[in-house]
């Protein structure tokens, strides 16, 4: 009888009622008992009003656009706990660690991902070389990841599907390499001297089109015929020799065609990510070349060639020409770098292979 249906906690395991009360009670039953709520059966009083659906996250029990933000987004913060969430998305989640992981030098590790943020950014821009397995550029590789972090955490939030679907690595390091190429475009860095014509090939076409300051792009394929199991690889250099790309990919069990398409369409993917818009493309295969050349696709063609014409007539200017298997050995060798059973690809920003500037001498000049 002397229970208080307000505030006392009659009800297992909930609050007393008086806190789940947004506003000041009528005066009339701010003090009533359980006993006054309920009529001599127990139940509550007729006359009060029936259970109805409310919105819970709202105090009144009505529906905002506020509340429903906060249950999709989680609630604001203050600001200064606004650091440790920054530290979360950039440093800590298990996609950022998986990234810094694999570019950071072991014995730092435990240094990059724990040291003050605001240290952190300072010294990743202008000291590269004291944590970074590959010290060059780095400052351009650091802000892109951060960058694309930010973006896919977006893209999580707001359900805003990302046109790209690439790992925040790959993004980053095309945004990295779209930035030496407009920065080499202004003022170009070393070059060497040419030989024995435009870039291994006698083609006159070529060598106008390489002169008038067009990418060159050899890709290569190969297949072991134990299983079937098949790779390929390429690279983008600039008019006058300078690297750009390269690229490996795994690709599975296939034909010995469908790798030597797939090795164009993966290389000429990698050129469009970096916006080169004109690009002479050199095949050892002349199958593959006649292929995608055709006007038409007969029946029956491989799935890759779909996709690889689609890339193909898109806003740019692609050509393409068979040369010889010698002249193609730096395309050739990259393929062999390509390990499964990832199928992403694996992109290399400086040459990969030693010796490069005058091993492949025929090559690239």
């Amino acid at each position: 009888m002397t229970t208080e249906f307000w505030r006392d906690s009659w009800i297992v395991g909930i609050d007393p009622l008086i806190s789940y009360v947004p506003e000041r009670l009528v005066p009339s039953l701010e003090y009533v008992s359980v006993a006054d709520m309920t009529d001599a059966a127990g139940c509550p009083m007729v006359g009060f009003a029936a259970d109805a659906k409310c919105w819970n996250e709202s105090v009144q029990g009505n529906f905002t656009v506020k509340s429903a933000y906060i249950i999709r987004c989680g609630p604001t913060v203050p600001d200064d706990a606004l650091i440790e969430d920054v530290n979360h998305l950039l440093r800590w989640c298990p996609q950022a660690i998986g990234i810094w992981t694999s570019l950071i030098k072991p014995d730092f590790l435990h240094q990059f991902l724990t040291m003050n943020i605001k240290e952190w950014v300072y010294l990743n821009i202008t000291d590269a070389a004291r944590m970074a397995n590959h010290p060059e550029d780095w400052d351009l590789l650091f802000g892109s990841i951060c960058w694309n972090l930010w973006l896919e955490r977006n893209a999580v939030v707001f359900d805003n599907p990302l046109d790209d679907r690439g790992t925040v690595l790959e993004r980053s390091r095309r945004l990295q390499q779209q930035y030496l190429l407009a920065f080499s475009a202004a003022a170009p860095s070393r070059t060497w001297e040419r030989r024995n014509g435009a870039a291994g090939s006698s083609n006159n076409d070529v060598q106008r089109l390489l002169a008038e300051g067009w990418f060159q792009v050899n890709a290569d394929a190969g297949c072991r015929l134990a299983d079937w199991s098949a790779k390929c690889g390429g690279v983008i250099r600039s008019n006058d020799g300078r690297w750009v790309q390269g690229v490996a990919k795994f690709i599975g069990i296939c034909s010995v065609l469908e790798a030597e398409l797939w090795g164009a369409f993966t290389i000429l993917h990698a050129a469009w990510g970096l916006g080169i818009t004109r690009i002479v493309i050199e095949l050892d295969c002349l199958e593959a070349v006649r292929m995608i050349k055709l006007a038409s696709l007969p029946p029956g063609s491989p799935t890759i060639l779909f996709h690889l014409r689609e890339l193909l007539v898109r806003s740019w200017c692609v050509e393409v020409f068979h040369i010889d298997r010698e002249k193609n050995r730096l395309a050739h060798d990259l393929a062999k770098l390509a390990s499964g059973p990832s199928l992403c690809p694996i992109y290399f920003l400086y040459p990969p292979v030693p010796n490069y500037y005058s091993e492949y001498a025929v090559t690239i000049g």
